[in-house]
C-alpha cells in the first residue's frame, strides 16, 4: 500500500502516488532554482505547470486515478532536464510546504524515442526529418542518403513511400515534444 498525496498543479487538483509527487517535487524545484525570482520567472513556472497538468488530463489522470511515477517520468522527459533552464542560484526553489517529505534529487530520465514524421520541417511527407530526429542525425544528411537511395539504388522511392504510409504524422503536443527532446539531444 503506497500513501498518495493530492497536489494542485495549475489549478487543477491531481492524486498523486507519494514517490511520483517527490519526483515532481524535486523536478519542479530544481527548475524554480534556476530560474529569476521575477515575474518572467513566475510566468515560466506556471507554463510548466500547466503543461504538466496539460499531460497529466491527456493520459487519463483525474480525481480517481492516481498519477504514478511513471506517468511523472513521461512528463518530464517531454518537457526536458532542468539543465535547459540554465543554472542553480543561490536560494532559489520552491519555498518550504506543509509537506514533510524530503524530497530525493532529482534524476534524469530516458529519453523516449518515437518514430514520427515531422510535418513542421518537411519537404514532402516528412519522413526524413522524422528519421533525423530518431536517429539524432542531421536532416539534410538524411535527405541526401535519402536522394541517393531514390536516384542511385531505385529502391529509395519505395522505402519513402512505404515510410510516409506507415510512420504516424506527429498531431499532438506529446508528439511534438517527443521530436523536440530528440533534436534537443542531437545538439
Amino acid at each position: 500500500m503506497k500513501k498518495t498525496v493530492t497536489a494542485n498543479i495549475s489549478g487543477i487538483a491531481f492524486t498523486l502516488d507519494e514517490d511520483a509527487y517527490t519526483l515532481l517535487y524535486s523536478y519542479l524545484d530544481d527548475i524554480a532554482s534556476r530560474l529569476s525570482n521575477n515575474n518572467e520567472g513566475r510566468e515560466t513556472m506556471e507554463d510548466i505547470e500547466s503543461r504538466i497538468a496539460e499531460h497529466f488530463r491527456n493520459n487519463g489522470a483525474s480525481n480517481i486515478r492516481v498519477v504514478n511515477i511513471e506517468l511523472v517520468q513521461k512528463v518530464i522527459a517531454l518537457i526536458g532536464t532542468p539543465e535547459i533552464f540554465g543554472e542553480k542560484r543561490a536560494g532559489g526553489g520552491y519555498e518550504k510546504t506543509e509537506y514533510t517529505h524530503t524530497p530525493p534529487p532529482y534524476i534524469p530520465t530516458p529519453l523516449i524515442r518515437k518514430l514520427l514524421r515531422d510535418p513542421r520541417n518537411r519537404v514532402v511527407g516528412g519522413v526524413c526529418s522524422g528519421l533525423a530526429a530518431y536517429f539524432s542525425a542531421d536532416t539534410l544528411l538524411i535527405r541526401v542518403l535519402m536522394f541517393i537511395l531514390i536516384w542511385g539504388a531505385g529502391v529509395g522511392l519505395l522505402f519513402y513511400i512505404l515510410l510516409w504510409i506507415f510512420v504516424p504524422k506527429a498531431k499532438t503536443a506529446e508528439d511534438f515534444a517527443i521530436l523536440d527532446e530528440m533534436q534537443r539531444r542531437r545538439l
